[in-house]
């Protein structure tokens, strides 16, 4: 059976009865640790206290489901919302946090799992967990009590990369014309940056990249499914990518909005239209490195106050040009 309508129910419920206590609740662009939903302390500030929600939906119609949770999700940030639905009048949404999930069964997998049937929802056991008030005012006095978690994600124009790429091969072509390069590797690149630009200390061994492009771009067509890049210092890179029919630094800067409480931000992109975009969220202290052209390589933005690097040298490293070369 196909559970998707019922799981987006259940998340759309889970974010009206949420918004309906107050909470500040945003949606990630990808699977950020197991987390369908966040809940912000205050979206006003750079970093902020977040909570991570998994939503879970079940229809409970004459058959037994297994609830499955990886447990490496199940830390002190995580909670998770399931919605049960048996007939007409019959369904329920229940919470549970951290220190309940790791009581369930713990399988070879190294997962949490919960049988569910019709009877067993209608228990005391269950029925305690029903979401109310009272555990509305328990995910405040969480959220209150939380560290500030920061996370480290690299945000990708591909038209600029795309250019910017194209720019290095003739730039270094004309200074080196007897020269060999090595077709760039949109995946070498992104290692480059984040080996060269990459100064936030993060909490997590991973870090996300995500690449936004206009209708599968040439340059997009090289990332596959789940790519990782292994880093040097033991962290991951995963990168993700977007296609849209809309105007890609629109994307970016929805993105952006969605991650800067909870994100370090390295911006890969260099279009006069982000200037205008940023400088606002510079004003409310929000720190975002920048990888542009310099000013000797027509960059066409700057802003005040934002560390920038230039996206020629991760290129030239990935073409297979020595350091000197550059």
């Amino acid at each position: 059976m196909d559970n998707k309508p019922l799981e987006e129910q259940a998340e759309s419920l889970i974010k009206q009865q949420l918004l309906k206590y107050n909470f500040n609740v945003l949606k990630p662009s990808y699977d950020q640790y197991g987390a369908d939903l966040l809940i912000i302390d205050n979206i006003k500030k750079q970093y902020s206290k977040t909570l991570k929600i998994q939503s879970k939906g079940r229809s409970l119609r004459g058959k037994n489901n297994l609830i499955v949770i990886p447990s490496k999700y199940v830390v002190d940030d995580f909670i998770l919302f399931l919605y049960t639905i048996d007939n007409a009048y019959d369904d329920y949404l229940f919470i549970f946090f951290e220190e309940e999930i790791k009581k369930w069964n713990l399988n070879s997998k190294r997962e949490y799992t919960l049988s569910l049937t019709s009877n067993n929802v209608k228990n005391k056991t269950f029925q305690k967990k029903v979401f109310n008030q009272k555990y509305a005012e328990e995910i405040q006095k969480r959220l209150s009590q939380l560290e500030v978690k920061k996370y480290t994600s690299v945000v990708i124009d591909a038209i600029f990369l795309e250019q910017a790429i194209t720019k290095a091969l003739g730039f270094y072509k004309e200074i080196y014309p007897n020269k060999i390069f090595l077709k760039p590797s949109i995946i070498e690149v992104i290692r480059n940056i984040i080996v060269m630009y990459n100064k936030y200390t993060t909490e997590t061994k991973i870090i996300n990249c995500n690449i936004f492009s206009y209708m599968n771009e040439a340059l997009i067509s090289e990332i596959k499914l789940n790519n990782i890049i292994l880093l040097d210092n033991n962290q991951e890179c995963r990168v993700y990518s977007h296609d849209t029919e809309e105007f890609v630094w629109s994307e970016v800067m929805e993105y952006l909005e969605r991650v800067i409480n909870t994100e370090n931000v390295i911006l890969v992109a260099d279009d006069p239209i982000y200037q205008f975009e940023l400088t606002p969220l510079k004003e409310k202290g929000v720190d975002i490195s920048l990888v542009k052209f310099s000013g000797n390589n027509d960059s066409r933005f700057y802003i005040e106050g934002y560390k920038w690097g230039d996206i020629i040298y991760p290129i030239a490293q990935a073409m297979g040009l020595n350091d000197y070369e550059w």
